[in-house]
Parts: structure tokens; C-alpha cells; sequence
């Protein structure tokens, strides 16, 4: 089981780069149905998030990602 680190959260509107890709511009495809067992930062709920990927440019993002709450979404990378 991998360790996911908090990069942040963004509402579905709103911008959200990682590694200077806005990733609401970009189709996620699910990564072979994984699933990142996260905890949110602020109130220490812990949440199941599908890890998704994009591919832009010849890089390969992957990141798990979900709602915290209705159109909050929560971020993170694994460790390296």
C-alpha cells in the first residue's frame, strides 16, 4: 500500500495544476481501479479516492482524487 501526500483541494470550477498541468483541462483515466486510502487534512476523516492519470505532453501524472464535500475536491501524489 502506497502513502499519498496532501497537495490540496480545489472546487470542480476552480484551477487545479500538478506539475503545472491544470488537470480539470484534461481526461482522468482510472489506473487499473486503485484506490488511495487518504485522510483529509483539516478534520482527519479518512476517505477511499480512485486513483486516476493524465497523460499531456509525454508525461504520465497520477494522483488520487474525491470529494471531501459536494464540489470540494481533495488532492494527492504518492510518495516518492
Amino acid at each position: 500500500m502506497k502513502d499519498w501526500n496532501y497537495i490540496g483541494w480545489s472546487f470542480d470550477s476552480d484551477t487545479f495544476e500538478i506539475e503545472g498541468i491544470d488537470v480539470w483541462q484534461h481526461d482522468w483515466q482510472r489506473a487499473n481501479g486503485e484506490v488511495a486510502e487518504v485522510t483529509d487534512p483539516a478534520y482527519g476523516q479518512g476517505f477511499s479516492f480512485v486513483v486516476y492519470q493524465i497523460e499531456h505532453a509525454g508525461i504520465r501524472i497520477r494522483f488520487a482524487a474525491g470529494e471531501f464535500s459536494n464540489n470540494v475536491w481533495g488532492f494527492y501524489v504518492p510518495n516518492p
